[in-house]
């Protein structure tokens, strides 16, 4: 099971960041990075890069998802964890991140921002999304296999009764 909740929690986080950043980097920051002139890649050099994206945000889910099952392995309130994890690694990746890209590239206050609290967003969602799953996934799998949690111990082997006492 726990191969199962870690390929599913890296999944989940890979597809999870990859959309979040298609959509907010393409629609929403778009008109705002391109006004950066010259410090953002055309349109055709992002998409020739875009493996190095991919092998970026695959190791982003790599290693969130490994830390945060290596932490919490039995914990309880996971999807609370989940959320705390994501909070204080978002603020730590992402707040240094953006105090870097502001002392070092010439872009606006506002797109460090935006990088900056996306980033961090991404990191609460996946670290809640890693709480749920490995919380439920138990619950799912124990309950098709009959080994749901509070569920009795299965009755002893019939064993013949004591003769009776004379």
């Amino acid at each position: 099971m726990k191969a199962v909740r870690w390929i599913l929690g890296l999944i989940a986080i890979f597809v999870g960041v990859f959309v979040l950043d298609l959509i907010f980097y393409n629609y929403v920051f778009n008109s705002e990075m391109m006004a950066q002139g010259g410090l953002v890649r055309s349109p055709e050099e992002l998409r020739k890069l875009m493996p190095v994206m991919f092998g970026g945000q695959f190791l982003f889910a790599l290693l969130f998802t490994y830390y945060f099952f290596k932490i919490y392995k039995e914990a309880k309130f996971l999807p609370l964890r989940g959320f705390l994890y994501g909070f204080w690694i978002g603020l730590f990746v992402f707040g240094l991140k953006a105090v870097w890209e502001y002392y070092l590239f010439a872009i606006s206050t506002k797109l460090v921002l935006f990088m900056l609290g996306l980033g961090w967003i991404e990191c609460i969602m996946a670290g809640m999304t890693l709480g749920i799953i490995g919380w439920i996934l138990p619950l799912i799998i124990g309950g098709m296999s009959g080994k749901a949690q509070g569920a009795p111990p299965p009755a002893a082997a019939a064993q013949p009764a004591p003769p009776p006492a004379q």
